[in-house]
């Protein structure tokens, strides 16, 4: 989709549709595919970023792609906002009405508010299938600590699914269990052996502490 003439126009369609689009925009952006479209009259432009995360980027909608395929600097609007996964980038996108609608036993909800409370003011909202719940829950938690700001004890999980005895309360303990994860500051490994999440995660916020930019984690 490089013409921009030719880009879907989502907030002419109805919101079923508008919902339809956005999941299949993150499945897309889950596939390492490109994915852009215009929205409430802005381009979005999503495309996997360099740390293994997702990243949505909106332009004027005067930009036009150079020889190269890419769009100027000049050109974009509000930068990138990067929340994590494909689906927290794309519901990112929603007002909190739309979000309200969506809030329903069979999705997963995640306020990142420091506070802790529910609010539709400030939720990323994630699909969880039934079959690929424990999954999809570990590859959110796993990419969400790429780029998030907020620490993982202020991320509350205001509503989930019960599925095969996975609850709120021992998911995080689950994705926690496997030395699989290695820490890395400015594209170089700093731990000598792999780490639990929790290891991992303790690692990463001691560099943040000390104002590193370029830190992240990895699974092997």
């Amino acid at each position: 989709m490089s013409n921009i003439e030719n880009l879907n126009k989502v907030d002419s369609l109805s919101k079923e549709q508008i919902r339809e689009f956005f999941i299949n925009c993150a499945k897309q952006l889950y596939k390492n595919e490109e994915v852009e479209f215009i929205f409430k009259d802005k381009l979005y432009n999503g495309f996997v970023s360099s740390n293994g995360g997702y990243e949505i980027n909106s332009y004027e909608m005067s930009a036009q792609k150079d020889e190269d395929d890419c769009y100027n600097d000049e050109d974009i609007l509000d930068g990138g906002l990067n929340e994590g996964t494909a689906y927290d980038a794309i519901f990112s996108l929603l007002s909190s009405e739309d979000i309200e609608k969506y809030y329903e036993k069979n999705y997963f909800v995640i306020n990142a508010q420091r506070d802790s409370s529910v609010s539709t003011e400030n939720c990323y909202i994630v699909e969880i299938g039934q079959e690929n719940f424990l999954n999809s829950l570990i590859e959110w938690y796993e990419n969400i600590i790429l780029v998030e700001e907020y620490p993982t004890e202020d991320l509350a999980i205001a509503r989930c699914m019960e599925v095969n005895d996975i609850t709120t309360n021992n998911w995080k303990d689950i994705v926690s269990k496997e030395n699989v994860y290695t820490v890395f500051v400015g594209g170089t490994e700093i731990n000598d052996t792999y780490l639990s999440f929790d290891e991992a995660l303790k690692l990463l916020n001691s560099y943040k502490e000390d104002n590193y930019d370029d830190v992240y984690i990895m699974k092997k």
